[in-house]
């Protein structure tokens, strides 16, 4: 995995100017590199919570840098911190406030909650491998109030790196919690490298804050709008808030998605890009709150006016319902299904659709399409549904059987 390198700038402008300070984006599930600052930290000029907290009880040279990732509230995520065992201290905290503010405390409720704790620290040993590893699973608080989970890296010696992952979906608690062999140290065979954290991560707000809205997290769309969404990476799809009516919606999509949900029914359509003969599997997370949603994955476009597909399917797969979420509920914020497939070499474009349908307006849904595939034993045997400990001994994962066959009706017209 290529590391996606991120440094945060401490810049003087002049002898006696102040420091200014970034929490430097971090992407999801790659790894990244973070470093500590080239300058000295000095208490005049830095954010007060950024000294008390982290700074002034570790002596006269301190170098930090800030990095955030953008989260989901209610979801779970493993942190992995990797670095070089060479006896050089280093810090790595994981944090839920904002650590560049001038209010040195955390305000609201916190029973029952983790609000930051030390990732990783890193004791001048010394290991006979180049990396060690460290991993965590965690769980966003649902009652979080922002959507940032921020990184402070501190040293004691200047430009100190460290690599840090955050994934999701989050890996099996059972093998954080009891695997006891680091993959990058052979020699540490023995020792676990997970820990679950107990209680869920609060993301707080500061008084110095705006309370504004939270912002979505991650990417929602309503219509297809062409470019496809991106794949390894966790999206929000939102059902209209206009009624679909058989009058003005695609002839297609009313007869095979909106006609048979009733009177109120409320759509959406969306696509992945994907290649003929690769394997994928499809992520999907939702609410099991009782309202009644569909997700149906389909091979030929929903939205034309040509109401059948055409060309062989007797070992195909052309569309199914990948989840029918039925009114009942769960003990969880999120549930979790995931299907394996493979997109048949015999495709005749890249398009795989996406349906979502529901009964009440701006209904939401999480999808992601991974590639490479998980292995097709974990899908099919894996009881531990990692978004919901209460459903542990459900297989949350299925192996489809037939290829995907991705077909143009007469149409459309074009090549691949």
């Amino acid at each position: 995995m290529g590391a996606f390198v991120c440094l945060l700038i401490l810049l003087w402008a002049a002898p006696v100017a102040a420091q200014t300070y970034t929490a430097v984006d971090l992407p999801m599930n790659q790894q990244a590199t973070v470093q500590t600052s080239a300058t000295r930290v000095e208490q005049a000029g830095t954010p007060k919570k950024l000294w008390s907290r982290w700074v002034r009880g570790n002596g006269p040279d301190v170098f930090v840098g800030v990095y955030r990732f953008t989260v989901v509230a209610g979801q779970k995520y493993t942190v992995y911190g990797h670095f070089r065992p060479d006896g050089i201290y280093r810090n790595f905290y994981v944090v839920g406030e904002n650590p560049l503010t001038d209010v040195d405390y955390s305000y609201g409720k916190s029973s029952g909650y983790t609000t930051n704790f030390v990732a990783l620290n890193q004791q001048p040993w010394k290991e006979s491998c180049q990396t060690v590893t460290r991993r965590y699973n965690l769980t966003i608080a649902p009652d979080s109030e922002h959507n940032h989970l921020y990184v402070v890296v501190m040293s004691k010696t200047p430009s100190e790196q460290v690599q840090v992952t955050l994934r999701s979906p989050a890996d099996p608690d059972d093998d954080v919690a009891r695997n006891t062999s680091d993959p990058a140290c052979a020699a540490r065979k023995g020792s676990t490298w997970g820990t679950l954290w107990p209680q869920p991560f609060l993301l707080k707000l500061d008084p110095s804050e705006a309370k504004a809205p939270v912002p979505a997290a991650t990417t929602s769309r309503t219509t297809d709008d062409g470019s496809g969404l991106p794949l390894n990476t966790r999206v929000r799809l939102e059902t209209g808030t206009t009624r679909t009516e058989q009058g003005t919606a695609p002839k297609k999509l009313w007869s095979r998605w909106a006609k048979g949900e009733g009177v109120e029914v409320y759509t959406s359509v969306h696509h992945f890009v994907v290649n003929p003969g690769e394997r994928y599997t499809l992520y999907v997370w939702f609410r099991p709150d009782g309202v009644y949603r569909n997700l149906y994955v389909t091979g030929d476009n929903p939205l034309t006016d040509v109401d059948y597909s055409f060309g062989r399917s007797g070992n195909y797969n052309k569309g199914w319902v990948v989840l029918n979420q039925q009114p009942w509920k769960e003990a969880c914020a999120d549930v979790t299904r995931r299907e394996n497939f493979t997109v048949s070499p015999d495709s005749d474009h890249r398009n795989l659709y996406l349906v979502v349908t529901s009964k009440t307006p701006a209904q939401a849904i999480h999808v992601m399409l991974k590639s490479p595939a998980d292995p097709d034993d974990a899908v099919s045997r894996d009881t531990n549904d990692p978004a919901c400990a209460a459903r542990k001994g459900n297989t949350w994962g299925r192996l489809w059987s037939y290829p995907v066959l991705l077909q143009r009706d007469p149409s459309e017209t074009g090549t691949r």
